[in-house]
């Protein structure tokens, strides 16, 4: 609706200045016109002198010389006139009246001035009529009203009084006239027509370029103030233009900037593969140093570069965004730095804590009431709790900053597997959740660290027990399929919601379905088994319904 009525005011004032311009156009053609009905005029009463009475010549002429001056104040006030749209409409209507006016006084001709029996003067008297028409098509014709009005008043008194005379000479100028009417209006609006498309289209160009021009600007505002570094490039890879931002954050120079190849003379294959999608269509983002430009500034930052399509939807150029991550990474950094070292202090008291929970729960097993045993109980979970939290956390800290070690060698599935399993019965034993092992692949060997693709199958094996109904069944299949192998575990679960599956492998999320809440977790553990495969060269993903979810790591097998 808004922009309806911005539209409908957009109209209004394109047609008012239409307006104002053909009435600029009136005003410019008056001097002209004013010009040629003095002459016509003085002329009419020099060959009407000796036929028609004298003191009505002198009338009708000194009426038109009135007419005539105020014509003539008119236009020099509107030439004086301050270039307001709303002045200019407003001596529309006064030009208008002056138009009705002259018209009227030259179809007076007709009335006071048409000479009886004498049919060479009245054919003059239609010449000149006619002459003045005609020239009215020109110097009035950029308005329809007064052209319309004037063509009007001057000829149809002159045809009704040739038909009133009745002979056969003024019968016949009576149709020609109102031929030449007709002809004369036809030609009046068709200059019309043809004045306003042109003032019309010229107001559009102008209104075209302003906002051309203000949308320009505006970009350009936002381009040279923008807080991001932009960057814009050809079809070819070449600079055409930049910011001061972009300068600043890459430190690069402006000279060494100016036609400079983001595809030949870089050296940063993020950056080059970057450039190179960005053409194809495909918009691209990474994290890299501000020296991938070739300067010497050490910033950390992050670029996008997307493609510009053109008018044939083509990709014609480009554009690199650079956003300065500095502070960001500084805050990831102290974040991690903070979590390893209270991992690492909390994990030594933990773990003597946890030793001496055993210890305890070992005495109380001889000799103790059961409240004591389920207290110690619950204080035996809790650390053990806290333990694999602690864990977590170190494993994220080492995988972020790629200290995370690995031991590869050549290791057998199955048996890696089966190991796996019997690390898990134990915690499956508390849901009530048996392992059921389905189809093999006996004699399948990876290449992997075989504590780490343990540590991935308890985590699945882990989670399928939390979210399977007890007394339920976790199935595992394996299966080798040319040059891989493919692990799955399927629960009987009620499967993952929609709205969750996006975030399955995200750090600390759970889903919030009353079955997560019940069977608690850190949310870390899949977001940890997704890092190990992937370090294995592998991959991970799962397929989930109503009745169940099935997890599968693919890795490459060895032949």
């Amino acid at each position: 609706m808004d922009h309806a009525l911005s539209q409908n005011g957009t109209n209004s004032t394109i047609e008012n200045l239409i307006r104002s311009e053909q009435t600029g156009l009136l005003y410019k053609a008056m001097p002209l016109a004013i010009m040629a009905t003095c002459l016509n005029a003085m002329l009419l009463v020099f060959v009407l002198w000796p036929v028609i009475d004298h003191d009505i010549l002198r009338s009708w002429l000194a009426v038109l010389a009135l007419i005539l001056v105020f014509r003539a104040v008119l236009a020099i006030r509107y030439n004086r006139l301050i270039d307001t749209q709303s002045g200019r409409l407003n001596y529309d209507r006064w030009h208008t009246l002056g138009a009705v006016l002259t018209g009227a006084m030259w179809g007076a001709c007709s009335i006071w001035l048409f000479p009886e029996n004498e049919v060479t003067y009245q054919v003059f008297l239609a010449f000149v009529l006619a002459g003045m028409t005609a020239g009215a098509s020109t110097t009035l014709s950029f308005q329809r009203l007064p052209v319309f009005a004037f063509v009007l008043l001057a000829l149809v008194p002159l045809c009704i009084r040739f038909f009133m005379t009745g002979t056969t000479i003024s019968m016949a100028m009576a149709i020609m006239t109102v031929l030449f009417l007709i002809i004369i209006l036809s030609s009046s609006l068709t200059m019309y027509e043809n004045t306003r498309q042109n003032v019309a289209m010229r107001i559009q160009s102008d209104f075209q370029k302003r906002a051309l021009r203000e949308s320009e600007e505006r970009y350009r505002l936002v381009f040279n103030t923008a807080p991001l570094g932009v960057m814009h490039y050809d079809s070819a890879g070449i600079v055409q233009e930049f910011n001061d931002t972009f300068v600043h954050l890459t430190g690069v120079s402006r000279e060494s900037l100016q036609g400079l190849s983001l595809v030949h003379d870089m050296h940063d294959p993020q950056l080059i593969s970057g450039i190179h999608q960005s053409l194809l269509g495909n918009s691209g983002q990474f994290n890299s140093k501000a020296s991938a430009f070739g300067g010497d500034a050490d910033t950390d930052i992050r670029v996008f570069c997307y493609g510009i399509p053109g008018e044939n939807g083509m990709i014609t150029s480009g554009v690199v965004i650079v956003e300065d991550i500095s502070e960001e990474k500084r805050n990831e950094r102290l974040k991690s730095e903070f979590v390893s070292t209270v991992s690492h202090e909390l994990r030594t008291p933990l773990t003597s804590i946890r030793g001496a929970v055993g210890l305890l729960k070992g005495e109380f097993a001889k000799n103790s009431s059961s409240r004591c045993q389920k207290l110690v109980d619950i204080a035996q979970s809790n650390a053990e709790r806290l333990l694999l939290l602690i864990n977590d956390l170190l494993d994220i800290d080492k995988i972020e900053s790629g200290l995370l070690s690995f031991d590869f060698k050549i290791i057998d599935v199955m048996s890696m597997i089966e190991e796996a399993l019997r690390g898990a019965e134990t915690y499956a034993g508390q849901y009530n959740i048996l392992f059921r092992i389905g189809s093999r692949a006996d004699g399948t060997k990876v290449q992997g660290d075989r504590d780490r693709l343990i540590q991935v199958m308890y985590n699945l094996l882990s989670n399928a027990s939390k979210f399977s109904p007890p007394g339920s069944t976790v199935d595992i299949n394996v299966t080798q399929r040319n040059e891989t192998v493919m692990i799955e575990v399927a629960d009987k679960g009620a499967g993952i919601p929609v709205e969750f599956q996006p975030m399955v492998f995200d750090r600390f999320t759970q889903s919030d379905s009353s079955d997560a809440r019940h069977a608690g977790g850190t949310g870390l553990g899949l977001s940890i088994t997704r890092s190990l495969v992937e370090k294995h060269g592998g991959e991970i993903g799962f397929r989930t319904d109503p009745n169940g979810t099935t997890f599968y790591v693919v890795l490459p097998a060895i032949a």
